[in-house]
């Protein structure tokens, strides 16, 4: 016995290459639920998964992440509310928006709240050096070629999603998270009691 047919070897090798470059370029799981419009308060989440941009010890040391290792059946790591932003440094103000996501994850983080921003970027060198001068405790994940964003139905950030410990969305802004922090803090405690 020699094994597999060299054949059969190059087609599982491509196989396991191509799943590779699907979950790091964020490519859908699912069938889209609406690609082209934004989901609205009380819909599903669409789920996807990306790689970090940052290291979030517990968090991206399993590799691609998504919405599935903080909400839905059997998460990795459960939460009771996901704040989901989508960022991109092509809209300055999202990256203004860092500071605030680091309050909110420091002050309601013990409380049950995941953090997760999606960083749409052909140019991911900018965006890392964004991520790393700020030192992020909650994850930035590459959607270098917008798949996530797109099947979101979001065309330009910002936009923000608060996502329930089931899958479902309960709020939904497309103010930058700076300009809405007071109603964001507001919808959170409402969402976390």
């Amino acid at each position: 016995g020699q094994g597999a047919p060299m054949g059969m070897k190059l087609l599982q090798v491509t196989a396991a290459a191509l799943l590779l470059c699907c979950a790091s370029h964020g490519w859908a799981q699912e069938a889209p639920s609406g690609a082209g419009s934004p989901p609205t308060e009380g819909s599903w989440a669409p789920s996807f998964r990306l790689e970090a941009y940052n290291a979030v010890p517990k968090l991206t040391e399993v590799g691609a992440i998504g919405l599935d290792a903080f909400v839905g059946v059997r998460p990795l790591h459960p939460a009771r509310l996901v704040l989901l932003v989508f960022a991109s440094t092509s809209a300055p103000v999202t990256i203004e928006d860092f500071p605030v996501l680091r309050r909110f994850q420091r002050r309601f983080g013990g409380r049950g709240l995941q953090v997760v921003v999606v960083a749409s970027d052909a140019d991911t060198v900018s965006m890392a050096e964004a991520v790393s001068r700020q030192r992020l405790d909650f994850p930035v994940l590459r959607d270098r070629f917008g798949i996530v964003a797109e099947r979101w139905g979001i065309s330009s950030p910002p936009a923000s999603f608060l996502i329930d410990r089931q899958g479902r969305i309960r709020g939904v802004s497309d103010q930058p998270v700076t300009e809405a922090e007071a109603s964001v803090r507001e919808a959170i405690l409402r969402l976390l009691n």
